[in-house]
């Protein structure tokens, strides 16, 4: 709750005891004040662990999306190792081809046309390879990227989490500090009313107002 939405209660609560006298008005003041320091300090630490506890929840999915993009990351990276052995073995049967074609080349008039029917096959499959590879290779590019952005947007959702906590904490530590300024001035009026009226004394009337 803001400041100024405590406004409204504080002035009703002003007129209250302007409308009483003698003990009885400061008694009732020093309830009511009391009350609602207390009422405002069980709020502020609601606040805080509720805005605490929505942080953790959203930590957690953050790092459980962040963990299945690693594991499909991780995948990925071993086809494209697979894939590029594949490559390379392919390769390696082309280089031999290769060497066939051009001894068979010799032999071209002679009928060996098969032999570049089999060379023809084996580049249609280094093709294919070639482009399920760079499929790969885009796909992993694109989770990795993924991965970077989450990463970013966790870490701005923890500095700004930890902005919020620490505004959070410095306006409880403000209102204890109001809370503990009130009760001195709480104290110091029960003293002044314990000697204009012998029969209240000070040590009763802190017990019976302090607030746990």
């Amino acid at each position: 709750m803001a400041e100024g939405e405590d406004k409204p209660e504080f002035t009703k609560f002003i007129t209250e005891v302007k409308l009483l006298d003698g003990n009885q008005a400061v008694n009732q003041a020093i309830a009511k004040l009391i009350s609602l320091m207390t009422k405002k300090r069980k709020k502020t630490l609601a606040t805080i662990c509720k805005n605490a506890e929505e942080a953790a929840n959203m930590e957690m999915k953050l790092q459980s999306a962040r963990t299945s993009l690693v594991d499909k990351v991780e995948k990925m990276e071993t086809d494209l190792i697979q894939a590029k052995k594949e490559n390379d073995s392919l390769k390696k049967s082309l280089s031999a081809s290769e060497y066939l074609i051009s001894d068979l080349r010799e032999q071209y008039d002679s009928g060996h046309s098969e032999a570049i029917t089999e060379h023809s096959k084996h580049k249609c499959c280094i093709n294919k390879t070639t482009f399920e590879y760079r499929e790969l290779f885009t796909e992993h590019i694109l989770l990795r990227t993924a991965v970077e952005k989450l990463e970013n947007e966790l870490d701005q959702f923890k500095k700004e989490h930890m902005r919020k906590v620490m505004d959070l904490n410095t306006q409880h530590n403000r209102r204890e500090m109001m809370l503990e300024a009130k009760q001195s001035e709480v104290t110091k009026a029960l003293e002044k009313i314990s000697v204009d009226d012998p029969q209240v004394t000070p040590a009763e009337n802190i017990e019976e107002w302090n607030c746990p």
